[in-house]
């Protein structure tokens, strides 16, 4: 839609209806405010004739609402003609206004490709309970058709999503579930949201909130962290002139070749986050407590059940001082957390602490990155910027009248923990990165994924030999006790298993790689065989009668060739169908395994574009419109809304007018006889009725009005 535009001198002139469709575009795609129409400085770049035909906010207002609506007919028939079935992925996100909303995407395999498209994002202003997420996923899948072509929905680990299912399954829904299993044979969980839950599990007993359960305090264990104050300093000390945000021309210059002083907020509208407060300096406002729940009763579980070779089989004063040992390396999160918002806001500190780590020799960029809650793995992240820049850190801390307290330093001994952590968490780190990179991560990409995580936690509880390598080895067996655990919900769907069947580089000999046992294997192919009779098994067509031209070819055939054919025939006439699959799991042949998606990443990326519609001067968004301008902005981005459909929309809107008006008309006329002064009074009123519908119609677009 925004091509490169004709010279003036041959350019077509801009219709107002393709005006209309390209503020729409405009401001639902870029996530702009729709009164930026109206901007007088944006208007001042207009000509007249542009201004004549740019339209008003109240209009693009009502045009984005149509355009959404006109889009329900073209998404129908899209979904329509996409062979085979469907997933979905859902999650539910609250605006900072405080309007919920339920977001959906819909995925498929469409000529080889996998894709991934935005459903609808929806208001969900009821409880947020099972009851109302079914009766939602169901209304949606009905409005555009898919109910019945449905088969896994893709979520996070939250216990409404796990009632939702039968629930939805009673409505007509998820016609693959098998009723009969225990088990959610349709429920995906996303697995960005298990690697999460695994790092959180591992940083668990780092944090230093005073918890009533830990063991009493010794002259060793007297809690540092109640005694810091970990508030921030304000945007407006004394010595910072400038905003957080404003760079002066020092500042500038003080910037290092490749280093980008906003990078770790820099790159698509998608990858930012509207929601951006530390964990750590803020564990209560971003705690969850289902998920926090969860992972108490996993690791409780694991403690009790522990052998006397556990990590955790150790004497009470061993305990003290490896909570103690817990405690510091908290402080030592919370003190980058702390250090990288204070620079963040504060100018001058931050051109400082450039200067020293250019100096030290670190490597760039020389910026500390925040551990923002809503950004999986960035406790890993700010952790290895901070290990990169820890010369610079320790210089700018100790360097004479330091702006940085003494109590919220980072000591030379900190980076060996800071390293032993960074260690711990990169393979879940790098999983996670590659889920959430992926364009369209598929559950293939999850074979192997936890038993791989979950050797790496044996080796590491392997390796440490030392008394102080205790914490290392609890939380290895924290982090690998929550890794069994989802693993076996994972493979409770059983999309699991027949994308191992049917990727073409594992088949039924990689159940025996992974050390699946010998019930799970049997039970894994029965599955690919029930859904291969059920939903793909071709019925086998009736023979048709020999003519006499073939049986004169045949017979022209040499005795080799005839031998062949009937050999085949034979073959043939005895074939079983599950054969096919036979073939499959011993062959090299490469067909396409489940598209289903591993995560529901895409739902996210969705949530954060809806950040940035809703800010503190648009607040007053209604949901509706929030939900509206969302949706429109990611389908105008998939390139799914056709250039033409508002213009048609207005089009189609002023034929009803016409035809609404002749019909009065005619009603009129018929009820009360025309005379011949009616006649010439009827004449000029049809004039002036298309006169007024035309003037209605440029009013919308008229720039002064």
């Amino acid at each position: 839609m925004f091509d490169r535009q004709q010279s003036r001198a041959t350019a077509k002139p801009l219709s107002a209806g393709a005006a209309r469709q390209m503020a729409t575009y405009w401001v639902t795609e870029a996530s702009r405010p729709i009164s930026i129409v109206e901007d007088k400085g944006f208007r001042a770049f207009l000509t007249a004739d542009q201004l004549r035909v740019m339209p008003m906010s109240n209009t693009v207002s009502r045009d984005i609402t149509n355009v959404f609506k006109g889009m329900h007919h073209h998404m129908v028939a899209e979904l329509g003609d996409v062979t085979g079935s469907f997933h979905i992925a859902t999650d539910v996100w609250t605006s900072a206004n405080g309007y919920a909303f339920l977001g959906i995407v819909i995925c498929y395999q469409k000529e080889v490709v996998a894709v991934r498209r935005v459903l609808e994002m929806v208001p969900f202003n009821e409880k947020h309970d099972a009851v109302n997420l079914a009766n939602n996923v169901y209304r949606i899948t009905e409005k555009y058709g898919v109910t019945s072509r449905v088969w896994n929905i893709v979520s996070d680990n939250a216990s409404e999503n796990n009632a939702m299912i039968p629930l939805l399954v009673a409505k007509g829904g998820l016609p693959r579930y098998d009723r009969s299993d225990k088990n959610l044979s349709c429920r995906v969980r996303c697995c960005a949201h298990i690697l999460n839950l695994i790092t959180k599990a591992v940083l668990k007993d780092f944090d230093t909130k005073k918890k009533a359960s830990d063991a009493a305090p010794t002259d060793h264990d007297d809690d540092e962290d109640d005694r810091i104050d970990w508030s921030l300093p304000g945007e407006s000390d004394e010595e910072d002139d400038a905003d957080f945000e404003d760079e002066d021309a020092e500042s500038r210059a003080d910037v290092d070749e490749g280093d980008d002083p906003n990078a770790e907020d820099s790159g698509p509208i998608e990858n930012e986050d509207d929601y951006e407060i530390s964990a750590a300096l803020n564990p209560e406002a971003v705690a969850n407590q289902d998920e926090d729940e969860q992972l108490n009763q996993i690791i409780e579980a694991a403690k009790k059940s522990s052998s006397p070779s556990s990590p955790y089989a150790v004497s009470a004063s061993q305990q003290r001082e490896i909570n103690v040992r817990n405690k510091e390396l908290g402080q030592v999160i919370k003190k980058i957390a702390w250090l990288a918002t204070t620079l963040r806001r504060s100018g001058v500190k931050r051109r400082q602490s450039r200067r020293h780590c250019k100096k030290m020799g670190c490597d760039t960029p020389h910026t500390l990155l925040r551990d923002v809650a809503t950004r999986w793995d960035s406790v890993t992240l700010a952790a290895e910027r901070a290990i990169q820049l820890f010369e610079g850190i320790i210089s700018f801390s100790e360097q004479p009248g330091s702006p940085i307290p003494k109590d919220k330093r980072l000591r030379r001994s900190n980076v060996a923990d800071l390293t032993k952590l960074v260690q711990m968490l990169k393979p879940i780190s790098q999983a996670t990165k590659r889920f959430s990179e992926k364009v369209t991560p598929t559950i293939g990409d999850v074979i192997g994924l936890f038993e791989d995580i979950d050797k790496y936690f044996v080796q590491l509880q392997a390796q440490e030999t030392s008394d102080d390598d205790a914490m290392w080895k609890q939380a290895a067996a924290r982090g690998r006790a929550v890794t069994a655990k989802y693993y076996g919900l994972t493979e409770q769907a059983n999309v699991i298993s027949l994308a191992t069947l049917l990727h073409p580089n594992f088949r039924k000999y990689a159940l025996t790689l992974l050390k699946w046992p010998a019930e799970w294997q049997t039970q894994a192919e029965k599955q690919l065989r029930d859904v291969f009779n059920r939903w793909y098994a071709t019925r086998a067509r009736p023979e048709e009668a020999r003519t006499d031209s073939q049986t004169e070819d045949f017979d022209q055939l040499d005795s080799m060739s005839q031998q062949l054919i009937m050999l085949h025939q034979r073959q043939r006439a005895v074939a079983n169908p599950n054969e096919a699959i036979d073939d499959w799991l011993k062959e090299k042949i490469t067909p396409l395994g489940p598209n289903c998606p591993a995560t529901s990443v895409d739902v996210e990326r969705l949530f954060s574009r809806a950040g940035h519609v809703v800010t503190p001067l648009r607040h007053k968004l209604k949901a509706d419109k929030i939900g509206e301008i969302v949706t429109l902005g990611k389908w105008f981005t998939e390139g799914s809304v056709p250039d033409d459909l508002l213009v048609n929309i207005l089009e189609a809107q002023q034929r009803t007018r016409k035809a609404r008006r002749a019909k009065r008309k005619a009603s009129s006329t018929s009820i009360q006889g025309p005379s011949k002064r009616s006649k010439g009074k009827s004449k000029m009123t049809d004039v002036a009725m298309d006169e007024a519908s035309l003037e209605e119609e440029s009013s919308d677009t008229d720039g002064r009005g």
